[in-house]
């Protein structure tokens, strides 16, 4: 049986200040709901160049991994 991880990405509610961006985190998850990595996503970035460090530690043999819209830059 394939095991499946879902990548998306969230902004962590009120952690905007005056002074400070919001903090977003991009989460990999199991269709259990258990967060198997979760990082936070560099301030003036996206999510796109934290994606392949997340997967990094994850062994990912006879693994399905589906992913949001990333977002990048436009």
């Amino acid at each position: 049986m394939r095991r499946v991880i879902s990548v998306d990405g969230k902004v962590v509610r009120g952690s905007r200040t005056k002074t400070a961006t919001a903090i977003q985190l991009l989460m990999a998850m199991d269709h259990h709901s258990v967060v198997l990595a979760q990082q936070q996503v560099a301030s003036k970035s996206n999510e796109i160049p934290s994606f392949a460090p997340l997967l990094d530690g994850l062994d990912l043999q006879n693994t399905v991994v589906t992913a949001d819209a990333l977002t990048g830059p436009v």
